[in-house]
């Protein structure tokens, strides 16, 4: 069998350069809109529907049970592009160093799992070479996501300092969602009354502030 190269199609080209083109016209316009939602704390209402698609959990014994799927949120990617420009400044404050100098590991960057256990590790040996005695006290938060009330993970924003415009959109956001779910050709639709959204872009640091 014998490989050549062949060159790209011209419309390819030409589609390229269309979404240039248009990325370049509707940038301005979608920056007054997301100027604006945050301004007026404020999601459009196309924006609030999310679908919920359950993906079982590994290792479970039953998956008769709701606590054996985990929730994961769809959500239109406009609303996304709104979460992480507020990632993006969050991670440019203040807020950040508080968890980083208050030994988080989660969901930060420059930090991972591996160091997280490296410190573990090098406590517990130093504890030992002193031939004194250590307690380790592990927790598994059930549903952490799904659980933390509107109100706690508000006051925590709050807590670590985030300006008030961005504390209020994210509470509207968080207060404004819906849910559709379709379970064997059964479709239900709720406003969301906790929690934050599963695979959400903020839903990282909302908790990363509640537990500070």
């Amino acid at each position: 069998m014998k490989f050549q190269m062949v060159s790209k199609p011209r419309r390819q080209k030409k589609q390229s350069y269309t979404y240039s083109k248009y990325t370049i016209l509707i940038t301005p316009h979608m920056t007054r809109i997301y100027k604006a939602c945050l301004l007026y704390g404020y999601v459009p209402k196309e924006w609030r529907g999310m679908k919920a698609v359950f993906i079982p959990k590994p290792g479970k014994d039953s998956y008769d049970r709701a606590t054996s799927w985990r929730p994961i949120s769809l959500m239109t990617f406009l609303l996304k592009v709104m979460e992480r420009l507020l990632c993006w400044h969050l991670s440019q404050t203040s807020a950040v160093q508080k968890l980083n100098k208050s030994g988080q590991y989660a969901y930060l960057r420059g930090v991972s799992t591996e160091a997280a256990l490296h410190q573990l590790v090098s406590r517990i040996e130093k504890t030992l070479n002193q031939k004194e005695e250590v307690l380790g006290l592990f927790l598994d938060v059930q549903s952490a996501f799904s659980h933390a009330s509107f109100e706690t993970l508000c006051n925590a924003l709050q807590k670590m300092g985030v300006d008030p415009v961005i504390c209020r959109w994210i509470e509207f956001m968080l207060k404004s969602r819906t849910v559709e779910a379709t379970v064997v050709n059964c479709k239900v639709e709720k406003k969301v009354e906790r929690g934050c959204p599963q695979v959400g872009v903020l839903s990282p640091f909302l908790w990363n502030f509640m537990i500070y």
